[in-house]
Order: C-alpha cells, then structure tokens, then sequence
C-alpha cells in the first residue's frame, strides 16, 4: 500500500483531484451562462454578456476568454454611449460597440417608424445623410449623421441577431438629443464707440452641445482671425459651454420635452444661469478708428452666427449720436400716443353721430 502511495503517485492523485475540481467549477459557470440567456430570451429582454468579469470569481482566470468564445453569443460594451447629444446643422456619430459578433451583421433602426437605416456597411434609407461606418477589426460600429435635422433626434437601436437553437435578437438603445445652439453677442445689436477709444466683443452660445472645436469673428464678411490689423486680440475659451448641471437636456434651458417628435426648442432669452457663464470668445480692437465701423459676426463651429453693427463717432459727436437716437425714439413715441388719441376722437365722433 506504501508502495501505492508513494511520492510521485500522490503528486498524480492530487493533480487529477485539482483538475476534476476546476472542470465541475467550469460547467457550472458554463451552464449559468445559458440559463441567464434562457431567462433573457423568455422575458424579451436584450440579451448582454458581461464585458467585464466580476471580481474574485472563476471568469477572472484566464479560462473565461476561451469559454466567452466558445459560447459563441455576442454581447454590447458597456462603454457604449446610450445618449448622443449635437446641435443642429453638425456632423453626429451614434457608436455601438459589439463583442464576438464573428459574421454577423449590425443593424441600426429608427425607433419612431422603425425604419431601417443601416445593415452591416450598407445604407437602407434614401437620406443619403446616412452612413455607417466600420472598420475590420474593431468592435466599433457607427452610424454618421451629417448636417443633422431637429426631425433626426430621438431613440435609435443599434441591433443584432444570431442563432441559438432559435433566432434571438439584441438591442441596444441610443438616444439622440439635437439642440438649437445659438451665439449671442452679449449687449445692444447696435452700439457706438468713440474713435480712439477700445471696442470689447463677447460671444456667448445659449443651448450647446460642447465645446466649438473653433470661433471666427468676421467684420463686413471677412475673416478677423487671421487680421494683420495691429491692436486686434481674440481669445477663445477652450472650456466647455455647459453648466454644471449633469443632465445635457436642460443646459441652458432647453425646451425638448417633445424632443422624440423632432421640434425645435424656441430661443427666449438669456437666463440669470447662462448669464454667468465664460464667453466662448471675445474680440477687442485697441484705438478704434473709423475704419473699424460695420457688422461683427461672432460664427462658432457648432452654433449659429450672430451680428452686431458697431458704429464709430468722433468725440465731440458721440453725445450728440446718442442724443438724437433718444430724441429720435422719443419723438416716434409721441407720434404713436397722438395716433391713439386721434383715432379715441373718431370712435366718439362717429358714435355721436349715430
């Protein structure tokens, strides 16, 4: 029997005990997996694998690589980003990142007519403002939307279907929020500077999307950016345009409640909120001369333009400028108070004759 037990046949015995052990651990695990996507697909619900393997468990062995490719069922990263927020008129992506797809397809579908936009790298729709995109081997699929619409926002499926005794579906919603970005030119629309003195423009984006990648002021349609003009500064913030609220659907007060029907939120006025925010971009001109009179656009990348009309008077006239616009309106007010009275005068008349 001592002889039986020696040494090297104990180090076998414990080793074929070892490997009994790990193996019933493994087609425990292994049968977990197909009873969590039997109980997926009886309640409908889309079917995920996990993409990153609970702490202190059997799948954070090395086994659980082999043993996800041999279940052979694909699964979406959690890194998937399920709300996709942009303004109108810029270039959007959705992303869908998808694990062990092996040969089968993604699909994107717009949930609000369930139309099918996207299959694999094939467009669907007639909207040529479409187009998938995907790169061989990567899990990464995406779906471009150029030019992006108001009608465009809402809940689309990045989708796919594979066999497993049956066909089974996986969804993985994604949320589009298209926003109505607006740059505003803080102050008057139309403004006077005295000739010498310096001219400060801050623009400010109500309702943004992030970050414009850039910010070109123009004056009468040319570009300032790239001014020899001695004594013109720009400087742009490269910090983000929202407010500290975590939620991106009510920056700056965005009215999209009614987002899924693709209407626009309607642009009121600046908020106390958005008041206090850095301006995107400012542009100074150091000693104004008559020269620097005209419109001023303030065009961020993701937003749209806004116009000022800045006005240059030499000194001794700027209060005399400022004197006849208030006369002027002034003058405009009597005149409309005399028309009401006039027309109170009518009414009495034309009543005392009948």
């Amino acid at each position: 029997m001592m002889g039986l037990l020696s040494i090297p046949n104990l180090y076998a015995l414990l080793l074929v005990v070892f490997c009994i052990i790990l193996s019933d651990s493994a087609i425990d695990n292994l049968r977990g997996g197909h009873v969590a996507l039997a109980a997926a697909s009886e309640t409908n619900a889309p079917v995920e694998a996990p993409d990153d393997p609970p702490e202190n468990s059997f799948y954070r062995s090395s086994s659980w690589a082999f043993w996800k490719n041999r279940l052979g069922v694909p699964y979406f990263s959690n890194h998937t980003k399920t709300l996709v927020v942009t303004s109108y008129g810029q270039t959007t992506y959705l992303h869908c990142l998808v694990g062990n797809l092996g040969d089968r397809k993604v699909s994107w579908i717009r949930s609000r007519d369930l139309r099918i936009v996207a299959i694999g790298k094939t467009r669907y729709t007639q909207d040529t403002r479409f187009t998938p995109l995907h790169e061989e081997g990567n899990d990464v699929w995406a779906l471009k939307i150029q030019n992006t619409r108001f009608e465009d926002a809402g809940q689309y499926e990045c989708q796919v279907s594979y066999h497993d005794d049956m066909e089974k579906k996986m969804k993985k919603p994604v949320r589009l929020v298209v926003l109505d970005s607006v740059a505003i030119i803080a102050g008057s629309t139309e403004r006077h500077v005295k000739e010498g003195s310096r001219l400060s423009l801050a623009c400010h984006i109500i309702r943004s999307s992030g970050s414009p990648s850039y910010v070109y002021w123009y004056h009468n349609g040319k570009v300032v950016n790239y001014s020899d003009r001695h004594g013109v500064t720009i400087t742009t913030n490269p910090g983000p345009q929202r407010s500290s609220n975590p939620n991106p659907l009510r920056d700056f007060g965005a009215k999209i409640e009614e987002i899924n029907e693709g209407q626009p939120s309607s642009l009121t006025s600046i908020d106390e909120g958005e008041a206090r925010l850095e301006p995107v971009s400012k542009l100074e001109v150091s000693n104004v001369t008559l020269g620097d009179a005209g419109a001023y656009t303030c065009a961020p990348s993701n937003a749209r333009n806004h116009s000022v009309v800045v006005h240059v008077v030499k000194g001794e006239n700027l209060a005399m400028q400022r004197k006849t616009s208030t006369s002027f309106g002034q003058s405009v007010q009597r005149c409309q108070e005399g028309n009401v009275v006039l027309f109170i005068g009518f009414l009495i008349l034309l009543c005392s004759v009948h």
